[in-house]
């Protein structure tokens, strides 16, 4: 066995306690590193960078990333705080929307976004 897959061998509980304790820099790079690190360390990813969530509706690129990230069950029960940016100055005003992660709210937020995304383009 390669030296550098015996970490694998560790059990999946003590993969994910290890990566609740890594830096932000770290976490993403066992993200990258496989497949199976991947997956461990998936919660403790979601809690650093999925929390709060924000997007600028003056930005369809970031609108769509956000509506995407709502209709994957996986990611959209991790978010928990979305911050929409009404004004693409700094500085500008705020709206934070509270997601449950429930089916009800992603079909909900997902017609706003729809509608923000349609006054974006006045």
């Amino acid at each position: 066995m390669a030296a550098h897959a015996r970490i694998l061998a560790l059990p999946v509980e003590l993969l994910q306690h290890i990566s609740r304790f890594t830096t932000p820099e770290a976490l993403l790079q066992l993200r990258l590193a496989c497949t199976e690190l991947s997956a461990a360390a998936f919660d403790a990813f979601a809690a650093e960078y999925l929390q709060t969530v924000s997007a600028c509706v003056a930005s369809p690129p970031r609108l769509q990333r956000l509506r995407d990230m709502v209709f994957n069950r996986r990611l959209a029960r991790k978010v928990r705080n979305v911050v929409l940016c009404v004004d693409v100055w700094e500085g500008c005003p705020n709206t934070s929307i509270h997601l449950a992660p429930s089916e009800h709210t992603r079909h909900r937020f997902a017609q706003a976004l729809a509608s923000l995304n349609d006054m974006s383009h006045l």
